[in-house]
């Protein structure tokens, strides 16, 4: 299973699924208890790719709508659906991704005001040899609450700024309708982080770099970034591996610049699959794979002190995802 959730306004967790090859909607409460039952998203039975990393993606949108996309199997390409009730129903799944151009990803974002955006990984400005391995991160974008989209705009065609091909972005919705998304980056085979702000006014996407890893690798990776936001808007986290450790890092929302990098994990062992959340007291829970088990710390407000690890088994599952309610943390695998 591969999961991602939101909370919505009166902290139930909104979590979305990956079993087999379809791809499931669930609500979680507060209290950690499941409700009904769970509603399929994907109207063609059996068209979803959940492998590895690969998994469906949420977002909320204005009153009850509910945001998902995925990576579908075969012509199907990168698809969505949304929900006008809350997630009782799904309207019919529509191809999100340019059927001309090969696609990965996909993430979405979305605020209370209509928008959405659908970031796709394509190789619609064609191959870049100084950049290996990797595609050109475009959005999409709705202002009718996902009804019909534009057609996708690259953020950037700078070769420096493609994303690699197979390591999935991660995006998050802030408080005043702005977008943040993270990629890795593959310029000169360096597989760093890169993150982009976009807010309402402005005419292009703002650039911030994580950390100067300079990680080389002529390759991809497969270890997805992940990135957190508090609910006032005035903490950045994210979260990333890099040759084979992983580490996390703060910034204030209005910030230009990232904290030093701190390492999560401990020994030799390789570490992997990151995620982050924020709580509304500001205490931070990061998470990882390693030796077959999931190892979790928890920081306390602003990320710096660790007050609290541990690690538990995880089964099969590939990437957990780590989501706050309130003062509560989740670890969805």
């Amino acid at each position: 299973m591969v999961a991602d959730a939101v909370a919505d306004d009166s902290g139930e967790l909104c979590v979305v699924y990956g079993v087999g090859a379809d791809i499931f909607f669930h609500r979680l409460t507060p209290g950690g208890e499941w409700t009904d039952a769970a509603v399929r998203v994907n109207s063609t039975l059996g068209s979803a790719l959940v492998r590895g990393e690969r998994g469906p993606r949420i977002a909320l949108g204005k009153g009850a709508v509910v945001h998902v996309v995925w990576t579908g199997q075969g012509a199907s390409g990168l698809c969505y659906a949304r929900s006008l009730d809350g997630g009782k129903r799904f309207e019919p799944q529509q191809r999100i991704s340019d059927a001309r151009f090969e696609a990965e990803g996909p993430a979405v974002f979305a605020d209370r005001r209509g928008r959405v955006g659908v970031l796709v990984l394509d190789s619609r400005l064609g191959e870049a040899p100084e950049a290996p391995i990797s595609f050109a991160p475009a959005v999409r974008w709705s202002s009718d609450d996902g009804a019909e989209f534009a057609p996708g705009e690259p953020i950037s065609r700078d070769a420096r700024d493609r994303a690699c091909m197979c390591c999935e972005p991660a995006a998050v919705s802030g408080p005043a309708g702005d977008f943040v998304l993270v990629h890795r980056m593959a310029y000169d085979s360096l597989r760093d982080m890169l993150l982009w702000r976009w807010s309402p006014g402005e005419p292009s996407w703002r650039r911030t770099p994580i950390s100067a890893d300079r990680w080389k690798l002529v390759g991809c990776p497969m270890s997805a970034p992940a990135v957190a936001r508090s609910v006032d808007g005035k903490l950045l986290a994210a979260a990333w591996m890099s040759d084979q450790r992983v580490y996390f890092a703060t910034m204030p929302g209005d910030g230009e610049s990232f904290s030093p990098r701190v390492r999560l994990d401990e020994g030799a062992a390789p570490a992997r699959q990151p995620s982050v959340a924020i709580a509304a007291d500001g205490a931070i829970l990061t998470t990882w794979v390693s030796e077959g088990a999931i190892r979790w710390k928890l920081h306390e407000a602003g990320g710096r002190a660790v007050a609290q690890h541990g690690s538990f088994d995880f089964g099969e599952s590939w990437k957990p995802k780590a989501v706050a309610s309130r003062e509560r943390f989740f670890v969805l695998y």
